[in-house]
């Protein structure tokens, strides 16, 4: 039991990370806010990640360590937040890292405009590259605000071509109690867990503040489980669809849910992930058909909640329709 309780408690879920982990608790340990404590969850690591969590805790304090079984991020969060104990929760990945003055300029923004949540931008960090990064929405939404931004930039900003905030958990504060109800609605997925929750956060807080300062670092490497392909990703990403359709009870996200997933999964996924996990065509094809037994992709790939995607996309989508799937491979997948 800890005596003095923190202003803020950030989570990290630790899954081998051995390699990025002591840059992210240093940057933590850097902070030139004092009032918070560090919650690393060892979500069963096989690295040596768990003893390096050890390692910290027995010299700095302010860091309280839980070791569990591996069950994946959406349940190492939900054990963080239970073992947490403070009124704001912020949530960094084990293979982040975050600036000095991260929580202090986040917890000034959310004092001085009493909100419910604040968010900053964030570099991308790929190897061998400079940082970049992405301009998102900024400013102060009340609840008329959100329900205008969620309806037509969260998921997906026509403007930008991409969403209109971090549409992960992290570079974030959010207040304690609307936090654990939308870690369970994201529970049970393996990618996009933290989408769903963000969006279950969003429905519900009285406003949120955008700060311009890019606070975070979100590093892209390999082997990040994101990047790789598996057949259970489609039925994930489905069931992430259902799970935003059955929060979604206003359709404030009708048209921009089709966006999203034809961007950023289908696309995403037929292009660039299976070419370069699958062993050609044959391969190709045979995946799309053990595909077209979901009966919920069929669903998703033809229903008509979109305007025309620009001609060549029409004609992706209209090829996936009516499954010639090898034509398809030949002329959007083979060069990849």
């Amino acid at each position: 039991m800890r005596n003095n309780k923190p202003l803020v408690s950030v989570i990290v879920p630790v899954y081998n990370a051995a390699d990025f982990l002591d840059k992210c608790l240093d940057s933590l340990l850097a902070q030139t806010f004092t009032d918070y404590e560090v919650v690393l969850v060892d979500d069963g690591s096989t690295d040596g990640s768990g003893d390096i969590c050890d390692k910290y805790a027995a010299k700095h304090k302010q860091i309280v360590v839980v070791h569990k079984k591996n069950e994946g991020v959406a349940e190492a969060r939900i054990t963080g937040f239970k073992a947490s104990c403070a009124p704001w929760i912020a949530f960094v990945d084990a293979d982040d890292y975050v600036d000095h003055s991260f929580l202090k300029k986040m917890m000034d923004a959310a004092k001085e405009n009493d909100t419910d949540m604040v968010v900053c931008r964030y570099f991308t960090c790929k190897h061998g590259k400079a940082p970049t990064v992405a301009k998102r929405v900024t400013g102060y939404f009340d609840r008329n605000g959100i329900d205008n931004f969620l309806k037509n930039k969260f998921l997906y900003d026509k403007n930008t071509g991409a969403a209109g905030m971090p549409v992960a958990l992290w570079a974030k504060i959010i207040k304690r109690e609307f936090v654990e109800t939308a870690l369970h609605a994201g529970k049970g997925l393996k990618w996009s867990e933290d989408m769903v929750g963000l969006f279950h956060i969003l429905l519900n807080v009285k406003s949120f503040l955008a700060i311009d300062d890019a606070l975070y670092f979100y590093v892209q490497h390999q082997g990040q489980v994101t990047k790789k392909y598996d057949i259970l990703l489609w039925q994930n990403q489905l069931e992430a669809l259902r799970r935003y359709r059955s929060l979604d009870s206003r359709n404030l996200l009708e048209e921009q849910l089709f966006l999203r997933y034809w961007v950023f999964n289908v696309k995403a996924i037929t292009q660039r992930r299976m070419p370069k996990a699958l062993d050609g065509k044959k391969a190709f094809c045979y995946e799309m058909r053990r595909l077209d037994q979901i009966p919920s992709w069929r669903d998703f790939i033809t229903s008509r909640t979109y305007t025309s995607l620009g001609w060549r996309d029409d004609v992706m989508l209209w090829m996936l329709r009516l499954r010639f799937y090898g034509l398809y491979y030949n002329l959007f997948c083979k060069h990849k």
